[in-house]
């Protein structure tokens, strides 16, 4: 995550958040042909034109997990449990979920460990965990928070096979035959225990047709965490209900007839060229995390971003690749203002070659790793680079300056062609 409590993926999108220079015609005035300037760019070894295989997914997880994103609308926020979060957690914070083991990627977890072979006998199709926490001391985000709240809705191919999931993670819970059970209709505590740190979990889960509903708190004192996970479950049943979903596959191993790109965004994306630095499950090479397009309230999700920028610059959608961000403004005055608020973020600005000044800018900062030393956060030096064309605008970042300032060539060119 970034200094100042942005999270990796804040990086990721608040570049991309980035947009389109102002331009107006006037009849009369000759206006300049932006193709003209891509002659000459360095662009590395980046792809410089508008993808053309974004139309259809290439494998079944792809899909998938693009049906998580989309899952992401419906999956109630945090902070509507508890108003005081604010912080994203990491690891195994806000994610789309496409196998069970997408459960357990971090230390705070929905379930636990006891119940994971129980989650992996039952296969789930797609589905969205939003996380965010709290905490009274100071530290980096993500750790030493006091209090957790997750929710989620998992997909699966039927309501049987819903329920089935449901009584394999209450067989695994341990609770026996335990009467007391969550105040929403046939729902069921599955975690309830303490930890060494004097903090409780609850975790409760409701099935909703083919869906499970889950609402998780991880608090100080179990009368708290149970209240809190009450509500949220409560909460994520309602919203759960208005999920609209893509009917399934007429094969179990099929690809699900889910759009791969809205308003363009994920077509004015870089392709990565290789092994994605953090991969998915079966997914295509270079399908990595973050992959695809979502909505800027699910964007705030996955920041873990109480204030999520996409919202002041009327971002209305998002999509990326391991490589960068596009994102797609209502017209380019907002674009311009959210390139020149991306400008002044930084420290020293550098040009990308052959690229107008007003169009593209770069320049060094630092972000908190996933992982250091010791499992401690440890601050990295990177490079970030904000472009704008037309209405939208794209985000990369690179380890090096000469690196990032590469893909903002290619992404500008990209951009370029693609038009407005």
């Amino acid at each position: 995550m970034e200094r100042g409590g942005r999270g990796l993926l804040s990086v990721l999108v608040a570049l991309t958040l980035g947009a389109a220079a102002c331009s107006s015609e006037v009849a009369g005035t000759p206006v300049t042909d932006e193709s003209s300037k891509l002659s000459g760019l360095d662009t590395g070894n980046y792809a410089t034109q508008p993808r053309t295989d974004v139309t259809t997914a290439a494998k079944p997880r792809d899909a998938w997990y693009q049906v998580g994103l989309t899952i992401g609308d419906r999956v109630v926020n945090p902070r509507e449990v508890a108003g005081d979060l604010s912080l994203g957690v990491k690891p195994g914070g806000s994610m789309s979920v496409i196998v069970p083991n997408d459960f357990f990627a971090g230390a705070t977890t929905v379930f636990r460990p006891q119940q994971q072979a129980a989650l992996n006998s039952v296969p789930l199709q797609a589905g969205f965990v939003a996380a965010l926490g709290g905490r009274s001391t100071a530290g980096t985000s993500g750790s030493g928070l006091d209090r957790v709240v997750r929710t989620a809705i998992v997909r699966y191919a039927d309501e049987a096979t819903a329920r089935k999931a449901l009584d394999a993670l209450v067989a695994a819970s341990g609770f026996g035959t335990s009467p007391q059970r969550p105040p929403v209709a046939d729902a069921r505590y599955v975690v309830a225990g303490n930890f060494s740190t004097g903090q409780s979990q609850v975790t409760s889960v409701a099935p909703v047709g083919n869906l499970l509903a889950i609402g998780s708190a991880t608090v100080k004192g179990e009368d708290a965490a149970f209240a809190l996970a009450d509500k949220a479950l409560a909460l994520q049943v309602a919203k759960a209900r208005t999920l609209e979903q893509p009917p399934n596959p007429s094969t179990t191993d099929g690809i699900p007839s889910v759009r791969m790109d809205v308003a363009g965004v994920m077509r004015r994306t870089i392709k990565a060229q290789g092994p994605a630095l953090y991969p998915l499950h079966d997914t295509t090479p270079g399908f990595g995390l973050y992959t695809g397009y979502r909505t800027p309230y699910v964007q705030g999700l996955l920041d873990g971003n109480a204030e999520a920028i996409e919202n002041r610059f009327g971002i209305d959608w998002i999509g990326a690749t391991p490589v960068g961000a596009v994102s797609r403004f209502p017209d380019s005055a907002r674009a311009e203002q959210w390139f020149q608020f991306q400008s002044g973020q930084g420290g020293a600005i550098e040009d990308v070659p052959g690229v107008p000044a007003t169009s593209a800018a770069c320049w060094k900062a630092q972000r908190y790793t996933d992982q250091g030393s010791g499992g401690q956060a440890e601050l990295a030096d990177y490079t970030r680079c904000a472009v704008k064309v037309g209405k939208y605008g794209s985000s990369v970042t690179a380890a090096t300056a000469a690196q990032a300032k590469q893909a903002a060539a290619a992404s500008y060119s990209i951009m370029v062609r693609a038009g407005d």
